[in-house]
């Protein structure tokens, strides 16, 4: 269900998009490109209103692909929006989340998971994985949680 923002924009104020399902036939695959949003001023309305997309993964467990690509550090430590959505994460969608993998990684997203890891859950902590390598570690990971052909190759295209 989108949010009231991508409600008034045709869905482009945010990017937060199902790609499909793993083969276990349960486990969603969300996508999201923050340089591909529309909105890019992160105000905390704004960071509220995006949330608002994260309910599209309950009930079921989920994989969050986030493509950091452009990322600047602004845009993890202005309005506390970065610790606000880990926070969320771990305490509405902490049970559902099975892992979230960083792709395309910038310097200042290395920066905020370095500051941030030490203040996060054990089980966060450890489903949150850096793409470091590139895309053959995350064409890799995904192989290994079971992701089928058709979802791979739509995620290889968002990210490169």
């Amino acid at each position: 269900m989108p949010c009231k923002l991508c409600e008034e924009s045709g869905g482009t104020a945010h990017s937060f998009q199902k790609l499909g399902t793993l083969n276990d036939g349960q486990t969603n695959i969300f996508y999201t490109s923050p340089s591909r949003a529309l909105i890019k001023k992160d105000t905390p309305e704004n960071v509220d209103n995006y949330i608002e997309h994260l309910k599209d993964t309950l009930p079921n467990p989920w994989i969050w692909i986030f493509d950091a690509k452009g990322m600047k550090t602004n845009d993890f430590i202005s309005n506390g929006s970065g610790k606000k959505v880990i926070d969320i994460m771990q305490e509405i969608y902490g049970k559902t989340l099975k892992c979230a993998y960083i792709v395309n990684p910038t310097t200042p997203m290395r920066m905020f998971l370095g500051i941030m890891r030490p203040f996060m859950k054990k089980e966060t902590n450890a489903r949150v994985y850096m793409c470091s390598l590139g895309l053959i570690e995350m064409v890799n990971k995904l192989q290994e949680v079971g992701i089928n052909v058709a979802e791979l190759a739509t995620v290889v295209n968002l990210v490169t």
